[in-house]
């Protein structure tokens, strides 16, 4: 912490007559360091300071409480965004227009009392311009009452209309997962193309199959996690599940959801969802904040109580009060915003609302509210929402101490089975902490909807696709007993295996032919040991199969052989 005489040397003597007589004290005429000195002693005598703080206004009694609950030191645009900024005066002007007379604001007035002082300094991961206390006068500083937060007064009754989504986004992600191991998405895609996934997201909202809105945000949302956690990958020209998969899916649930949440929260990369649609950032200077401007607003709304409805405008108030530099911790340095509909540039305290303001409730409405840490509520018939409530799951993300102690859900009551099966050949299993069971159940059952647990159908169709995957139908009884605890019924272990006589008894696969001009060119590539491993069956005397693998390496040795072969392998 700084010294009091120590900064009041670094001001010029028309500065310290002003702050003397905001003290009404009268400075020697002299050397500097000898109104330094006196007016040090003379703020520090006793009562003095009482009768300074007690002159305030009360603005300027809540900034200096907040400043002194911050320690005596806090970033400079975090105070200027709220109360205001200090006016640039030159020697002569500020003696000219003496603005002590008039402070602009609230810190303007304790700036010229000397109760502030304004340099560059080192908070917490922060350097840059500070506002902070001298030491001397934080420690003799009488008691000053804090405003009361704004989130007092939570709704009296719960909205008309309520939305939550809670496991859909993960739900989602799940469904992903299992239609690229059913059909790899063709990769690379085209250039130009905004979101990779939408054909499969398309697909999926055909068969009823998302849990969450179709939106370009939670589109994008859905991708970038996708490709942070790292659970799909680019193999054999397809996208398709990756090796890290299996390992998410075999987390719980509440290991899941908080990996979801980290990795959105800081992420260190910058596209549309930080910014929402109404802004634009030019230079280049955002992306690297990016992930401080998540955690600054998720700290603060952790500080909202779990299960009560607020007002969406008081957590804006609460914001603008108490982190209203949680994007630009640094003030405008760096910093091209632009207004999307009008092209303005926005800077500055007074853009607040349009930067901050509008940042804010965006990501409360958009990805805060599709990773579960907040319900909206809505009036009757409205669109917008007006408040938002956090449900216990979401303030456990938030608070990452604390969601370190939750237990993980039981997958079932004890003595019960995870999973059902009827003698219609129905599954019905739980959706708590199932997410590896079900994504095993798919390769073989028919998903038909879920609503508290996850309905499936095992048919012949399911089966004989599972067959063609190379899963055995003992794998998949064996399947069934383990997530049945052995209660699988003797009529669906009987139809299984009156199925598994059905399949392979024919076998219909692509093959190229290879057709030679006459019998002994034929014959001469019979003669080869190497060619002939790799033809199949003959088809008379000048023609044969040649399975679809073996292609490439059957025309690297009829090179060899001197037998340049003609091609005609176009689809």
């Amino acid at each position: 912490m700084r010294d009091l005489y120590r900064l009041l040397d670094e001001y010029p003597p028309i500065l310290l007559e002003a702050i003397a007589e905001g003290w009404h004290i009268a400075l020697p005429k002299g050397e500097p360091l000898e109104m330094v000195r006196a007016l040090g002693d003379a703020m520090l005598a006793p009562e003095a300071l009482e009768r300074v703080v007690a002159d305030l206004s009360a603005e300027a009694r809540d900034a200096l409480a907040e400043l002194a609950a911050q320690g005596g030191a806090a970033p400079a645009p975090r105070l200027t965004m709220r109360y205001g900024g200090l006016r640039r005066f030159g020697p002569a002007r500020l003696a000219r227009e003496r603005p002590w007379n008039q402070p602009a604001n609230a810190l303007e007035e304790l700036y010229y009392r000397g109760l502030i002082f304004r340099t560059y300094d080192e908070v917490g991961d922060y350097y840059g311009d500070v506002f902070l206390i001298p030491h001397q006068v934080l420690e003799r500083l009488p008691p000053l009452a804090v405003q009361a937060p704004e989130w007092d007064q939570p709704l009296a009754e719960p909205p008309a209309a309520i939305r939550s989504e809670r496991k859909n986004l993960v739900e989602d992600l799940f469904s992903l997962l299992v239609a690229l191991r059913q059909a790899p998405l063709e990769w690379p895609q085209p250039e130009g193309v905004a979101n990779p996934i939408a054909p499969v997201l398309d697909r999926l909202t055909q068969q009823a199959r998302l849990l969450g809105p179709r939106d370009p945000w939670r589109d994008a949302l859905l991708w970038r996690l996708m490709t942070r956690l790292e659970i799909v990958r680019a193999e054999g020209g397809g996208l398709q599940p990756s090796l890290k998969a299996r390992e998410w899916l075999r987390l719980t649930d509440v290991e899941r959801a908080r990996g979801l949440f980290l990795t959105w929260r800081d992420d260190p990369s910058l596209d549309e969802l930080t910014l929402g649609p109404t802004l634009r950032c030019e230079g280049g200077a955002l992306p690297a904040k990016a992930a401080a401007l998540r955690r600054n607003l998720t700290a603060l709304l952790a500080r909202f109580p779990a299960g009560q409805w607020f007002p969406i405008g008081g957590f804006l108030a609460a914001l603008k009060r108490y982190r209203p530099d949680f994007m630009r911790p640094e003030g405008d340095s760096g910093w091209y915003l632009r207004d999307v509909a009008t092209g303005r540039y926005l800077d500055g305290p007074e853009s607040w609302e349009q930067v901050e303001g509008a940042v804010a409730p965006f990501l409360l409405t958009t990805a805060l509210h599709w990773l579960g840490i907040v319900d909206l509520g809505y009036a009757e018939g409205a669109t917008s929402p007006l408040a938002f409530m956090i449900p216990s799951e979401g303030h456990a993300l938030l608070e990452e101490e604390r969601l370190e102690r939750v237990k993980p859900t039981p997958r079932a009551a004890p003595g019960e089975p995870l999973a059902t099966v009827d003698e219609e050949m129905t599954v019905s299993i739980s959706q708590v902490n199932s997410l590896y069971e079900r994504y095993q159940l798919e390769r073989f059952a028919e998903w038909r909807g879920q609503d508290g647990r996850a309905i499936y159908r095992i048919t012949e169709d399911s089966i004989w696709r599972s067959q063609e995957a190379g899963i055995r139908i003992e794998q998949i009884i064996q399947f069934l007993r383990r997530i049945t605890r052995n209660r699988v019924p003797g009529s669906v272990l009987h139809t299984l295996e009156a199925w598994k006589g059905r399949f392979g008894r024919a076998t219909l696969a692509r093959m190229v032919v290879l057709q030679t001009v006459d019998a002994p060119t034929m014959a001469q590539i019979r003669a080869d040991h190497e060619a002939a491993a790799l033809l199949g069956a003959p088809l008379g005397p000048t023609a044969c199969q040649v399975p679809e693998d073996r292609v490439e390496a059957l025309i690297a040795r009829l090179k060899a052989l001197d037998i340049w072969p003609r091609l005609r392998l176009k689809p």
